[in-house]
């Protein structure tokens, strides 16, 4: 009986690498980075072109899982619109810009096609800011930020992946009352990756 496990394990050391060599989920450089192109939508803006941006960098723990830093920004603008003060005409206009870090976690479940899912949590740092003719006005606030995805690595080349994805992002109000302060945002686009 000892004899025959002790076989058995050097079968399954020899064969493990063969088979994690079929696995496209195994054949991953160190450290990936994914820099997205995107299309976004947020409650408060019907479209925002290409408002966003970002890049997420990620290693993988196991064939299957990867875990890593998403970071995004996107900006929204509302104006220069009319107004009407004290009975003369004037202007206004608002914006807000945000930087989301978040930490993540990638899961491949499938060895093809690569589709992945991912979730991440983490910080915006968000600045609001109104202009009212020449009067500026300017507010800071860090709120909680959530991230839901999902994606598709397709092989351009050996580490070069392009990677259809759409992914749906979440930031906590804090009490804020700017037009421009998008509680979701969902956008679509295309990645390039190295992995």
């Amino acid at each position: 009986m000892t004899r025959w496990l002790g076989s058995s394990l050097c079968v399954l050391a020899v064969t493990s690498p063969a088979l994690a060599q079929r696995d496209g989920r195994s054949d991953k450089l160190p450290i990936s980075v994914s820099v997205p192109i995107v299309v976004g939508w947020s409650d408060k803006i019907d479209g925002m072109g290409s408002g966003l941006s970002g890049l997420t960098l990620a290693t993988p723990v196991s064939a299957a899982v990867s875990v890593g830093v998403t970071l995004r920004e996107w900006n929204i603008s509302l104006g220069p619109q009319p107004c009407t003060a004290v009975g003369r005409s004037c202007v206004v206009e608002e914006q807000t810009s945000a930087r989301a870090a978040l930490a993540d976690i990638d899961v491949y479940p499938w060895h093809k096609p690569l589709v992945f899912m991912r979730g991440a949590i983490g910080v915006s740092w968000m600045r609001e800011q109104s202009a009212f003719d020449d009067l500026i006005y300017e507010s800071h606030s860090w709120p909680l930020t959530l991230l839901a995805g999902v994606g598709c690595d397709l092989r351009l080349h050996r580490h070069l992946f392009t990677t259809p994805l759409i992914e749906a992002l979440w930031t906590a109000r804090d009490g804020a009352t700017s037009r421009t302060r998008a509680t979701w945002l969902v956008f679509a686009g295309l990645a390039l990756t190295l992995r």
